[in-house]
């Protein structure tokens, strides 16, 4: 204890009180480079430790440390502790202020000199007991780290479980929400007629267009706030992220989404889907597909059989529809909430279930098995069995055999009506027409009514026509329908532009012309097509080759502000909307639906003959009486020109990545009202992806035309300029509309093609 307390004394009598500032400064700069050097040790082991100028310990090792000379040093270090308590200032009874006393006149270097005694005899402490005292010591800074991880651990095993619980809710709100549009699809089939796209035409023409110039206008929004953000995103991306605000940012978890709001943006809303089921009933109307797929089925002798005596036959003939998402992918809170949903979930699922719904309504005795194109192979029902990979590709993707919809949602959750329908109906998606996961010749029949959608180059449709021919029967058909993006892709360009007759047919001619130029370079459509499908279809192994085309008038009312008040009126009517806002199958009923229909056969094959002579087109767009017609192909020519754009475009996956940007606004109005939202901000900016700025100029155009006719800025500077058709006398003498309101655009046509395998 002689040897420990002299040491001590030592030190002090050393460190006498410093007469200068620079002996000061070098004192406290040893005290503290000691304690930052400090390790705490297990019980029983004192090391040896050497302090660095101007202090200078002797090696203590543990033999020497005896139980009396540990309670003197613990003695001194608590006297030093405890030193400035009995002379801390004390305060008057009225509790204003401190009480002067003479304990206050300390001198700068008594109370230098105190610090430093408190100092050394925590050091004293390190060393008698083998731990560090030190409030700034690693051994704090240990716990500290610990208490930290514990805390990180507690957090990640509570998000974990709330991550866990929203899965299972999102699962069932999933089902739940497939199963009520699928009633709502049956009950609305079974009270349709066959005369509803004529009978209902107007009120469904302003449905589709509030829901298509809607969109047009977010797109045209997001545009205008990433050109915004673009340049300020590179700025950001310049300069590093200092790591304390990368930790910051990587420690934050975000919320987790609604299951409310995420259920409410699955799939489509139902005005959209009606948009679709509308469109098919055109064409079904239009083409007389029912006509065409009977006598298709009338040449598989297994479909003859089936229907002289269903009994008879071993095994339900198959036909696979093959389709995309058309009207996009589900809202941004579906978006958002996809991690936190497992991979085989319906809800996750990017499907079009409308083509198959109805065809399967429309067919009996065969077994329909829908295959969507989307950005994975997956299984959503299949209660048969007739999904099939080879066992290579199945190792590669194992969710495939696990179906969302499987057999306890059949058994339990369907009524007899939607068991019916659902037994002879199986639902896959895959990652391209490629590779469809069905069996090698199980296929009676394939019908692809967007095979304009599927395709990109020449090759991919060489690959498509090759697995048509792989899953179907020897003979067995296929039944396409086809349009171009390339405006001179069935007639020549020196007889395109001699039809032209207004300023509008004029600026669509020369808008798809830049679109099919920009979507064949980078590969994103094949813009002529309905030429190329005939050799294909030969190469590929096909006979029988059938081809047609139907002509319809390309008439667009987007730039018109429309009525809404049939629409709102659906809104306004509670017995006509569900809880959520979506329209209920029980009591939707379509308004202004006159006591009998027009015969569309009569005007329809006038728009056909109408190809050879532009004034046989002029004369029998102005000849319509009916608005119902007009409304009817209204709705053809833009859902079919929408349909387009979305393929050479991709203007789904550009409005999807240009979301973030109307998140970034939303914070930004946050940050407005004095919340902190900096940190999100920067995080979705480094985040953002930019975008190719040919495909945005050719968007911008294409909305800009969309939404304001040839009145619209780009349109005149890219397109007009420089012509007659941008002269105001000839604007204003060949403006060609339809009750002042639709205005003619051309002439429009489809490809029908149906063939058989060899």
């Amino acid at each position: 204890m002689t040897s420990l307390s002299s040491s001590v004394s030592s030190v002090a009598s050393r460190s006498e009180i410093p007469e200068s500032r620079a002996s000061t400064e070098e004192a406290q700069s040893g005290a503290s480079s000691f304690s930052r050097s400090s390790t705490a040790f297990p019980p029983g082991y004192v090391p040896e430790i050497a302090l660095t100028t101007p202090f200078s310990y002797s090696s203590v090792k543990a033999p020497y440390i005896t139980p009396q000379m540990r309670q003197h040093a613990e003695q001194l270090r608590r006297q030093a502790l405890e030193a400035d308590d009995t002379k801390k200032p004390k305060i008057d009874e009225r509790g204003v202020g401190a009480t002067p006393s003479a304990s206050m006149s300390r001198t700068n270097s008594s109370v230098k000199f105190l610090n430093f005694t408190r100092k050394a005899a925590r050091i004293a402490g390190d060393i008698a007991f083998g731990t560090s005292v030190y409030t700034n010591s690693y051994a704090d800074e240990r716990k500290i780290e610990t208490l930290k991880a514990r805390r990180q651990e507690k957090l990640t095993e509570d998000r974990s479980q709330q991550v866990e619980e929203l899965r299972k809710k999102l699962v069932e709100a999933g089902k739940e929400k497939y199963l009520d549009n699928l009633r709502f699809f049956l009950k609305y089939m079974d009270d349709s007629e066959f005369n509803d796209p004529l009978a209902y035409a107007i009120t469904r023409r302003d449905m589709w267009l509030l829901w298509y110039r809607k969109y047009l206008l977010k797109l045209k929004e997001r545009i205008a706030l990433y050109e915004s953000l673009v340049s300020e995103r590179r700025l950001l991306l310049s300069k590093k992220a200092s790591p304390k605000q990368s930790q910051r940012l990587s420690s934050s978890l975000p919320p987790l989404p609604s299951v409310a709001i995420v259920r409410k943006g699955m799939f489509q809303d139902r005005r959209v889907l009606l948009s679709l089921l509308w469109y098919l009933q055109i064409f079904k109307k239009l083409v007389h597909q029912p006509a065409i797929l009977k006598g298709i089925f009338k040449n598989m002798a297994n479909v003859a059989d089936a229907e002289e005596d269903p009994s008879s036959v071993q095994t339900t003939p198959e036909v696979c529809i093959l389709t995309t998402n058309k009207l996009g992918t589900s809202g941004e809170a579906v978006a958002m909430a996809a991690p936190y949903l497992p991979e085989n979930s319906i809800a996750a699922a990017n499907i079009e279930f409308i083509d198959g719904w109805h065809l399967r309504h429309e067919t009996e005795h065969t077994h329909v098995n829908v295959v969507t194109v989307a950005d994975k192979l997956q299984t959503l029902t299949d209660i048969q069995g007739k999904g099939y990979l080879t066992p290579e590709v199945e190792l590669e993707n194992p969710q495939f055999n696990s179906a969302p919809l499987d057999n306890d949602f059949y058994q339990y959750q369907l009524g007899e009506r939607e068991k019916e329908f659902m037994r002879n109906y199986s639902s896959f998606t895959t990652t391209g027409v490629s590779q469809i996961p069905l069996r090698d010749s199980s296929q009676s029949c394939i019908v692809a009514e967007d095979l304009t959608s599927c395709v990109d180059d020449p090759d991919s449709l060489a690959e498509t026509l090759e697995e048509f021919a792989r899953v179907l029967k020897p003979d067995g058909s296929i039944y396409l329908q086809l349009w171009d993006i390339d405006p001179c892709s069935q007639v020549p360009q020196q007889q395109a532009e001699s039809r032209i007759r207004n300023s509008y047919e004029f600026v669509r001619y020369r808008m798809w012309q830049k679109i099919s130029a920009y979507s064949e370079k980078r590969s994103l459509a094949l813009p002529d097509i309905t030429r190329r499908i005939v050799p294909a279809l030969r190469r590929a192994g096909f006979k029988h080759v059938r081809t047609t085309f139907v002509g319809y008038p390309l008439l667009s009312t987007t730039s018109v502000e429309l009525d809404t008040s049939i629409t709102e009126s659906l809104d306004d009517n509670p017995a006509a909307t569900e809880a959520d806002g979506e329209i209920d199958a029980n009591s939707f009923t379509e308004p202004g639906a006159p006591d009998s229909a027009p015969v569309i056969g009569s005007v329809s094959q006038e728009r056909i003959e109408s190809q050879s002579s532009a004034s046989t087109i002029r004369s029998s767009v102005k000849g319509s009486k009916d608005a119902r017609i007009n409304s009817f192909f209204e709705v053809l020519s833009s859902f079919t020109e929408f349909l387009t754009a979305v393929k050479a475009l991709r203007l789904h996956e550009l409005s999807s990545d240009l979301a973030i940007c109307e998140n970034i606004a939303g914070l930004r109005k946050k940050a407005e009202e004095g919340i902190d939202t900096e940190a999100e901000i920067d995080t979705l900016l480094r985040s953002m992806k930019e975008v190719n700025r040919e495909q945005l100029n050719m968007v911008k155009l294409f909305v800009d035309y969309k939404l304001n006719g040839v009145e619209a800025p780009l349109v005149k500077t890219e397109i007009l300029q420089g012509t007659k058709y941008g002269e105001r006398a000839y604007l204003c003498s060949h403006e060609e509309t339809i009750d002042g309101e639709s205005r003619y655009e051309g002439l429009g046509y489809m490809m029908v093609v149906v063939a058989e395998r060899i």
